[in-house]
This record gives structure tokens, sequence and C-alpha cells, in this order.
């Protein structure tokens, strides 16, 4: 992303400074600074900056000097500019890159953060980066602060009927003969589910109000290979679609609207605790949107 750094000035500048703090530390000088000169005694200087990160830009003008021998004066004056890239909609996203971390699961986008219990970073099945987290069958898992107040299992801030839900991750499976989740979470009247079946397909099992939706991929799965899984929810038309690779796969239409999750959320195991993965995720994310069709393809761009 390209950050614009603009000022004025009542005099013609020969000389600037302006020191980047915050995210990224760099300095602009008046190579980088272009000159408009406003026809009434007064420049207006602009640089661009090409960051590599997200966060706070700081700004500063250390130091200028007017050509000519006229007088410039500066007051140190600073701007601060925020950068985020996280998408619309966005809730959570999980890199999986700090392995020095071995229980804590950072939150790109936000602060839910995750709990890392039994799974381990690993080199294999890695869709982006260099770790993922392996899951091994064993009750592994990662449970999710949904609502940042420091405890884990707890519901994401999403009105899944208003404003819909997107869920995709990398998966790496080992097994593909029994049920292994991806994510699940529990509410009080609607409880979701996605996972791998035990034939092998991409599956989305949406409970409400005693009703039973499931959601089946058209591509069965094979052992020891890296998929980019996803689907989305669409409350507009009751409608999950679940797609494989960045491919739309299948669309079904659900009997109830489905309401958000407010208890267990969880990757790699069933709310209840069973029908736990065995394999490998990495960079699931979860967003209060529902995704396109193109917006879908794009996360495996």
């Amino acid at each position: 992303m390209t950050i614009e750094n603009t000022f004025d000035s009542h005099v013609q500048l020969s000389t600037i400074q302006v020191d980047i703090t915050g995210a990224e530390t760099a300095t602009l000088t008046e190579t980088d600074y272009t000159e408009t000169d406003n026809g009434d005694g007064t420049y207006t200087y602009t640089a661009t900056y090409e960051e590599s990160t997200t966060g706070d830009f700081t700004f500063t003008l250390t130091t200028v000097e007017a050509s000519g021998g006229e007088s410039a004066t500066w007051d140190g004056r600073s701007t601060t500019v925020t950068v985020d890239d996280s998408p619309t909609g966005a809730v959570a996203q999980y890199e999986f890159e700090d392995d020095s971390d071995t229980s804590v699961a950072v939150d790109s986008w936000n602060s839910h953060t995750g709990s890392i219990e039994g799974a381990t970073y690993t080199t294999t099945g890695v869709g982006q980066g260099s770790y993922a987290l392996d899951f091994a069958n064993t009750s592994d898992r990662v449970l999710i602060d949904g609502d940042e107040d420091g405890t884990y299992d707890d519901p994401f801030p999403i009105d899944f009927a208003t404003d819909g839900l997107t869920v995709a991750s990398y998966i790496y499976p080992r097994d593909v003969s029994t049920n292994n989740v991806i994510w699940s979470g529990e509410g009080q009247s609607t409880h979701w589910t996605f996972r791998v079946n035990s034939s092998g397909y991409l599956s989305v099992i949406a409970w409400s109000s005693g009703s039973n939706t499931a959601a089946e991929g058209a591509t069965q799965l094979s052992t020891n290979t890296l998929y980019h899984a996803g689907f989305t929810y669409d409350p507009s038309n009751d409608e999950i679609r679940i797609f494989l690779d960045g491919a739309k796969e299948s669309t079904t239409a659900i009997a109830d609207t489905l309401d958000s999750t407010e208890n267990a959320n969880r990757f790699g195991e069933l709310f209840a605790g069973d029908q736990d993965l065995d394999g490998i995720l990495d960079l699931p994310e979860i967003l209060g949107t529902t995704y396109t069709d193109s917006e879908m393809a794009d996360l495996t761009a």
C-alpha cells in the first residue's frame, strides 16, 4: 500500500527531512518530495511511501532549509496514518507463524487470540508462510477468545442472520474416512460444523431450531494433499455454498434462518469434544460477511 505525506510551506525549500516511526522506521528527504507552487507565495510538498506492513505510521518533519537564503522555520509537525489491509467483515485470521509460542495463536486482524491445546507447528501442509498447525486426532484443538475477554471457547461478535458468514482454511488431511472437523461453533439455537466427512467430502452441518441441514462438496478429497477449503452462508436466501481451491462446488438451501454462535468456537474439534481432526490447518479465517464467488477464488490467488 502507498501512503501519501504532504505539507505546505510559506517559502520554497531546498532541504527536507521527514522521519517515519511506528510500524516501520524510515527517512524521507527532498529527493522524495515533489514541489507545487501554489501561486500565492506558498508551496506544497508531497511524497509517497511504500509500506510493507500494517499499523500506525507517524511522519515527523524534523529538518527544513529554505532556498535562496530565505528564513524557514518548522515546529516538528507530525501526522499519523493508520494502515489496515484487513478485508471488509474481517473477524479473525490465524497465520500460525509464531512457532516460538506453542500455546497462543495470534489473530492477524483483531484480538481474538486462540489457545493452542495439543496441536503443534509443522512445515508440512503449509498454505502460506513457513509454518502450519498439526492436529493429531487426539483432542488437539484451538479454542478461540471470540469476545476478547481473556477466556476461550467464546462466540465471535457476528450477527450471522443479518451479515452472513465466511469460513476458509488451508487443510492437509491425513484421514478422509472419518469425520474430521475444521471449525465448529455451538449456540443456543444454532450449531455449525465445517468438516471433511466420513466419505471424504467437504461438509457443512447447520442445526437450527431442531432442523438439520447438511451441505456437501462435490470432490472426494485425498490424504496428504493440500487444499483450500471454505464455505459461505448467505442470509438473504438462506444458502450455504461450499468452495474447494477457490471454485464453488455446491449450493444448499437451509430450512431455518441461522443466528450467531453463542458458546463453543474452535478449530480442529467438534464443539461436543469429538470428531477430532487428523490433519493440518493453515491460515484459517472467519469473516462476518458473505463472500462472493470471485472473492472466494481470490483467497487462493
